[in-house]
């Protein structure tokens, strides 16, 4: 085969397509890349995912996956955000700011718990919420 030739494959798998394949069979939301692409700009996930977690029914209006933040003084230090929400109509205390920790290992009969299970879970079956199967 000479350079301007391309090799097609029809009818059969590429090891890199198997590759892909298993990659992304094994991702879960919880994977930082994968997270990036599903939250990004996506604000039915986004809202699901604060609603459950502040156990609240917020309008969110913005989201941002993977944001940096970098530190406007030079001792000072930059900040990655998995994910960033705006919401609507909310009264200012302070900058607005919320840093919420939640213990991904928590598998309970609840909301919480399902919302858990979705974000560890691997391949495209088994999720709780319909819009994380997409």
């Amino acid at each position: 085969m000479n350079s301007n030739e391309t090799k097609v494959t029809i009818g059969k798998k590429s090891n890199d397509d198997e590759r892909l394949g298993s990659l992304i069979d094994s991702a879960t939301l919880m994977n930082d890349k994968l997270m990036t692409m599903v939250f990004d700009e996506n604000i039915p996930a986004t809202k699901l995912l604060i609603d459950v977690i502040l156990n609240r029914d917020i309008e969110v209006i913005t989201t941002k996956a993977q944001w940096d933040i970098q530190s406007s003084t030079p001792e000072g230090h930059n900040i990655r955000l998995d994910i960033y929400a705006k919401e609507a109509n909310v009264e200012d205390l302070g900058d607005g700011s919320h840093i919420i920790y939640v213990n991904g290992a928590y598998r309970g009969n609840d909301p919480l718990g399902r919302l858990m299970q979705d974000l560890n879970n691997q391949g495209t079956e088994g999720f709780n919420y319909k819009v994380y199967r997409q």
